[in-house]
């Protein structure tokens, strides 16, 4: 009785995360169509990504992202082919001025149906499709975004930065202390005398 009572649950367990990922917004669930051979459908939708960290600084999108993509039967599995863009703000390397950025990224995804055959040693890194057959599209957009984030930012390319004695901005004029070359050791911005930006 109770091994009976465990199975049922399981299986009522998992048709509850089938209808909540079904959903979820950030899950397209695939329709039963697509499991036809050859079959395309097209998907079009945003996603919220908020603040995203990188190595050039965070990126707020204050909007949704828009993505655009197909998904086909592949024969092995379901290709998800398509684009993705918005606009992110963060600040310049330089400066520390907000700057908006641009962000335009491809998505290209394989979804296997089935698990390829391995070794004892082998690891699977091809993405598998679930068995409520939702992919995550919060993922793919995610994934694309951080692809193509700049790894620089400036506000244009010749922007003079901060001076390292008092944290002037250059680009709105030259401060007193360009006529002192010395660097008062005790000022906040005295570490950005040694700080080089790659071209």
């Amino acid at each position: 009785m109770p091994a009976i009572f465990f199975g049922v649950y399981a299986v009522f367990s998992c048709i509850v995360i089938s209808m909540n990922r079904a959903d979820d917004p950030k899950y397209i669930h695939l329709p039963n169509e697509l499991f036809a051979p050859v079959a395309t459908k097209h998907f079009s939708g945003e996603v919220a990504l908020q603040t995203v960290e990188y190595e050039s600084g965070n990126f707020e999108f204050v909007e949704p992202i828009t993505y655009s993509i197909d998904i086909t039967n592949a024969s092995e599995g379901m290709y998800v082919s398509g684009s993705v863009q918005g606009c992110a703000n963060t600040q310049c390397g330089r400066c520390l001025d907000d700057v908006s950025v641009d962000v335009f990224g491809n998505i290209q995804t394989l979804y296997l149906f089935e698990a390829p055959a391995l070794g004892p040693d082998d690891y699977c890194d091809e993405e598998i499709l679930s068995a409520d057959h939702c992919i995550c599209i919060y993922d793919l957009v995610l994934s694309a975004v951080l692809e193509c984030l700049p790894t620089k930012v400036l506000c244009s390319e010749d922007c003079k930065g901060l001076c390292a004695k008092c944290g002037q901005n250059l680009n709105e004029g030259e401060c007193r202390c360009a006529q002192n070359n010395e660097i008062d050791p005790n000022s906040p911005f005295s570490v950005l005398s040694d700080f080089k930006v790659e071209d």
